[in-house]
This record gives C-alpha cells, structure tokens and sequence, in this order.
C-alpha cells in the first residue's frame, strides 16, 4: 500500500527462517468499512477506503508465500470470532504435532 516493490521486500526477507504456518485473517471488504466506521480513530492504513487495496496486496502476498511452500491458513472473519480462534489454535496445535 505504500508503493513498495515485490522485489524488495523478497530480499528484505530473503534471511528470515520460513514459518511452519501462516496466518491471514481477512473479511469482506464491506465489512471491514462497517467496522471501521464503528472507530473513533483511524490509522493512515485505515483512512480514505483502504480496505481494497489491502486485500488485493493480502491476496498477492499470500500467493507468493504459497509459491515459496508457506502453508497459509485463510480465516475469513466476517463473523464467528470464537470459532475462527478454534479453528487457528486447532491448525497451530495439529501443525506442533506434525514436527
């Protein structure tokens, strides 16, 4: 969102130890207005209908970490908080196991 290269946050991250799990907890673009609407303060992320753009960059990101063998667990969190926590403590707890 701030016009940074693919290229170089690769290499900026080219050293770091690959995750065993990827988290990516998203929502509906028209949800994530709503709630942000709800919000007394905004971040600079979160001013002037940013929520597209961040989830296409989301999308993006999560397929080039699928390119690079990144397990990416998608959550959509337009509802039922309690059992998107299950289900990611599930995934992170079955994924320990299999190490």
């Amino acid at each position: 969102m701030d016009n940074v290269n693919d290229t170089f946050l690769l290499e900026l991250n080219s050293k770091i130890i690959k995750p065993d799990l990827q988290v990516a907890v998203f929502a509906d673009e028209n949800v994530l207005q709503k709630r942000l609407s709800e919000r007394n303060v905004l971040t600079r992320f979160e001013r002037g209908n940013q929520s597209y753009n961040e989830l296409l960059y989301m999308n993006k990101g999560i397929i080039e970490l699928e390119k690079r063998n990144i397990d990416v667990l998608c959550i959509n969190n337009n509802t039922d908080l309690e059992n998107n926590v299950e289900e990611i403590v599930s995934c992170i707890i079955s994924n320990w196991r299999e190490k």
